[in-house]
């Protein structure tokens, strides 16, 4: 039998409550994912979410990615 992948909780829907919305979970995993990984810079992923959302959201946004890197770092 092979070993287990080390099982890691992350509290996204908690945590995107704190914005104030539910619209944000994808981004805040996001950068629970690419924050230990390293394999994408963050200033990469901000160029990406700034030209795939609405203008009027980039900054929202942004918070939620900047919470999921916090939530990797915990």
């Amino acid at each position: 039998m092979g070993v287990s992948p080390p099982v890691t909780y992350m509290p996204l829907r908690t945590t995107e409550l704190s914005l104030g919305s539910e619209l944000y979970t994808n981004i805040i995993g996001l950068g629970a994912l690419a924050a230990p990984s390293g394999a994408v810079a963050k200033e990469s992923l901000k160029s990406s979410v700034r030209s795939r959302v609405k203008a009027e959201t980039v900054e929202d946004n942004f918070a939620a990615l900047d919470l999921g890197y916090e939530l990797a770092s915990n």
